[in-house]
């Protein structure tokens, strides 16, 4: 790795994210049942070639290239909203504010072609640049230093962490993104945790607190959780950790104006009324050799084939006939999602960035919000402002058990030794002046920000293969089969397009 791409891996909140939690919006009333079709199974009658489920980024695009191939499609969701971990809405005052996810990557091929093909327009997030101002470091004791670039980290800590990201990412490219079983080391790196791989390239407490935090903005999990072959495939599917973050061509970079929801929104305009069907869990998907049935609550569906847009885990939800391939079944067991609130601040102003900050903060102490970003509008657009932060893990579920104003609170306290006492003046001006997202507590959503699966679960005997492999007329998308920007937007966009393709190819006989 280039010491340059080093140094953007110890910049303040490189490896968040910025996936964000679920969405979709008001605009579209749910079809009725008449309209999402009733025919039964044997009569020959589809009601389409291809029904999605799941309305987030990867299955409104798996629709969307479906239907501009020729074939017909039927999304539905649980929700009462397409987005999936996409929700963008409006403050009182008509600024667009993302309830949900709010970052994309320009190398993002999928979303970048929709941007253009949508008219749509983006801007730098503010950090991409050292000249968008400093970032805030609090030490284990506390002490709070603005600072550019380096974090203000011992020499010693420095140089472990540099060694630390570079054998990340060397290792990591020997590990393929689509199949990371089959890498020449692969039984070895899936055999132990990340945590523990990383344990022996650390030994001060600030190196080993550094990665510990940055790694578990990623994963949503404790890295001892993870499995090292997976952390290595997520480092390859980025082109290096550093790319987990804000800097040009990283997952964080970009923001749509006007939020990034107007994607499976236009998406769903385009598809048609009647072809969305929400607030309708699927329950059974019945396969034969001629077709699927998708059964909801609200009305049965005939497909030739179906894709299924949702995080693997919450698979478990549904009842497949036959039966899945005990691979299958058992691996969806073993494949958990990490738990990360979204928890946002506005303020009448973006008052960090007249005192000539970016918003970027990085505790390493035992805070529970342990990184923060600014989530307003572009440079020179400062009214209003917010400032967002990322509780996860044991933290996030600490702070999941109280009410959301207990969650306010704290989230104020804690920024007031960073950002000063004007962090404690919530916005008078505009409303809402707090907003959180919790995806923990929706029933079909479960978790942020991709399935992190534990040692010896991607190298298990049939294990690894049925992340992606198709079981007859069912196919897999979501941002846990992404090959690219893997629990990203992103990522999410990525796998909506293989899994299009891979129908297309498939053909509907």
């Amino acid at each position: 790795m280039k010491s340059s791409s080093r140094r953007d891996f110890l910049r303040v909140g490189a490896v968040l994210s910025g996936a964000g939690v679920l969405g979709g919006g008001a605009a579209l009333a749910a079809p009725d049942a008449e309209g999402a079709g009733r025919a039964r199974p044997g009569r020959g009658r589809f009601d389409a070639d291809v029904i999605v489920v799941g309305a987030g980024f990867s299955g409104m695009i798996a629709a969307h290239r479906v239907r501009q191939a020729g074939y017909s499609a039927i999304v539905v969701d649980a929700l009462d909203r397409v987005g999936g971990r996409s929700w963008s809405t409006t403050l009182s005052n008509g600024t667009f504010f993302d309830i949900g996810a709010g970052w994309i990557s320009s190398r993002a091929v999928e979303i970048q072609a929709l941007i253009t093909e949508f008219g749509l327009q983006t801007y730098p997030t503010v950090g991409r640049l050292p000249s968008d101002g400093q970032s805030l470091f609090v030490s284990l004791d506390g002490k709070v230093t603005p600072y550019s670039g380096t974090p203000p980290l011992s020499d010693e800590a420095l140089l472990e962490l540099g060694v630390a990201a570079e054998t990340i990412d060397s290792l990591g490219e020997t590990v393929p993104v689509g199949a990371p079983w089959t890498a020449p080391r692969a039984a070895e790196f899936d055999a132990i945790s990340a945590g523990i791989f990383f344990q022996e390239l650390t030994s001060t407490p600030e190196a080993n607190g550094y990665l510990t935090k940055q790694l578990t903005g990623i994963f949503g999990l404790d890295p001892f959780a993870v499995s090292l072959l997976q952390m290595l495939a997520l480092s390859h599917s980025v082109d290096g950790l550093a790319n987990y973050g804000q800097g040009p061509g990283g997952v964080n970079e970009l923001r749509i104006v006007g939020g990034t929801q107007q994607i499976p929104l236009e998406i769903a305009r385009r598809l048609g009324r009647r072809r969305v069907l929400l607030n309708s869990p699927v329950r059974d998907i019945e396969q034969d050799d001629r077709g699927v049935t998708v059964r909801t609550e609200r009305a049965t569906m005939r497909g030739r084939r179906v894709i299924l847009a949702i995080a693997t885990c919450v698979r478990n939800f549904i009842r497949f006939s036959p039966p899945l391939p005990p691979d299958r079944a058992q691996f969806m067991q073993r494949y958990p999602l990490g738990t990360v609130l979204k928890l946002q601040l506005i303020y009448d102003r973006a008052f960090w960035r007249d005192a000539g900050l970016n918003g970027n903060s990085f505790a390493l102490n035992e805070a529970f919000i342990s990184q923060t970003v600014d989530g307003g509008g572009p440079l020179g657009v400062n009214e209003p402002g917010v400032l967002v932060g990322f509780p996860d893990d044991d933290a996030a579920r600490e702070m999941g058990r109280m009410t959301p104003d207990q969650r306010r609170d704290l989230f104020i306290q804690e920024m007031i030794p960073r950002f000063g006492s004007p962090a404690q003046n919530l916005a008078t001006t505009v409303t809402p002046n707090y907003s959180e997202l919790i995806a923990e507590d929706f029933e079909f959503i479960r978790g942020d920000y991709g399935g992190q699966p534990g040692p010896r679960v991607l190298t298990a005997f049939g294990f690894g293969p049925a992340l992606r492999e198709p079981v007859g007329r069912i196919h897999w998308a979501g941002t846990d089969t992404s090959t690219r920007f893997y629990g990203s937007l992103s990522g999410a966009a990525q796998a909506g397009q293989r899994a299009a393709d891979e129908v297309i190819k498939a053909g509907l006989g």
